[in-house]
């Protein structure tokens, strides 16, 4: 700056005085005269400036912003993800550049969707609304779901939580999930099953038919297969059927007492 002043008022002294040669003016006062100063009305602009990342040449050389580079990703849906998909800009800054929508970080699997990015909550709707590659994994909302592989509205089993699978039902403690008519609730046969999965056979059957001896047993836990032997022969009238050593003794009876 001293040199340009010691030129300048040299210059005035001259033969040529009264006239300033341009080439030594410094109209910013940051040294350098306006002949090698891109912009003599900014100080901060000149030669040996330092670059900054703002659309402007502060060193003069004919580049804008060199030095930065930063990656920037488009936002089209405005969900504050970048595009997985579009590929991004490399640049300092895109709004001096008039490039945009854009953010800096990506995670958008579907940029047209303001639901679905790398912060979403996951929902049960076939989508991967999260973008972590899974569908329907733990969402909000979620509940335990059990196979009904008989189809009777009743599943089996320990169930997953989630989103419902194809056969799948809210329900459990089905005792034979093969058997369509077994399951909680159903009603029970004199067959020997346990129809209705509370853990007891053909409770609520009548008694044995006339003539056989002994009393029916009280309901309890017992095994689905019936009981294997010989039926209960019903005996003629006025006789009673009495088991002695494998034999068959009668005794009659006489109608009325002796």
């Amino acid at each position: 700056m001293l040199t340009a002043l010691i030129i300048a008022t040299a210059l005035a002294g001259s033969s040529t005085a009264g006239v300033l040669d341009t080439a030594w003016v410094d109209a910013d006062g940051d040294g350098w005269p306006a002949s090698e100063d891109c912009d003599d009305t900014n100080p901060e602009t000149h030669p040996i400036a330092t670059e900054d990342c703002d659309g402007i040449d502060q060193d003069c050389d004919g580049e804008i912003d060199e030095g930065y580079t930063f990656t920037w990703y488009f936002d089209r849906d405005g969900d504050g993800w970048g595009s997985n998909a579009e590929p991004p800009w490399e640049g300092c800054n895109p709004d001096v550049h008039g490039v945009g929508p854009v953010v800096g970080e990506a995670g958008d699997c579907n940029d047209a969707d303001p639901r679905i990015h790398f912060d979403a909550v996951e929902r049960c709707d076939g989508v991967d609304n999260n973008c972590d590659g899974d569908i329907d994994e733990h969402p909000v909302g979620g509940e335990r779901w059990y196979d009904d592989l008989d189809g009777d509205g009743v599943g089996s089993g320990t169930g997953t939580w989630g989103c419902p699978a194809e056969g799948q039902v809210l329900v459990s403690g089905d005792c034979d999930d093969d058997d369509p008519s077994r399951y909680p609730g159903a009603v029970e046969a004199c067959d020997g099953l346990d129809q209705d999965c509370d853990e007891y056979v053909d409770e609520g059957c009548p008694p044995p038919t006339a003539g056989t001896s002994g009393t029916p047993p009280e309901p309890s836990k017992r095994s689905p297969t019936p009981t294997k032997g010989c039926a209960a022969v019903p005996a003629p009238t006025g006789w009673l059927v009495v088991a002695a050593g494998g034999l068959l003794a009668r005794r009659r009876e006489e109608v009325g007492g002796l």
